[in-house]
């Protein structure tokens, strides 16, 4: 008669209990995301980033302000000229 215990256990696979391996591995992963989450596509954006964004943003704020004046000067001479 076969022992059913002893067949399942040549089965199962040994399994490595290391989890310090796997914590230190995790750290490693998360202090990586930390300094660079670009490459990674997670969720965050780098200070880098942002401060161009920020940047980029007020550069186009004073344009449309610019614009803006141009199109009141504009507005201005053709009511003058309607007149």
């Amino acid at each position: 008669m076969k022992d059913n215990y002893k067949e399942l256990n040549k089965m199962s696979a040994p399994r490595e209990v290391d989890r310090h391996h796997r914590l230190e591995k995790r750290i490693n992963d998360i202090s990586k995301v930390i300094k660079d989450p670009d490459p990674w596509g997670v969720n965050i954006s780098s200070r880098d980033r942002v401060d161009d964004l920020e940047k980029r943003i007020d550069e186009i704020e004073n344009q449309i302000d610019k614009l803006n004046g141009r199109i009141d000067g504009l507005n201005y001479l053709i009511k003058q000229v309607i007149k």
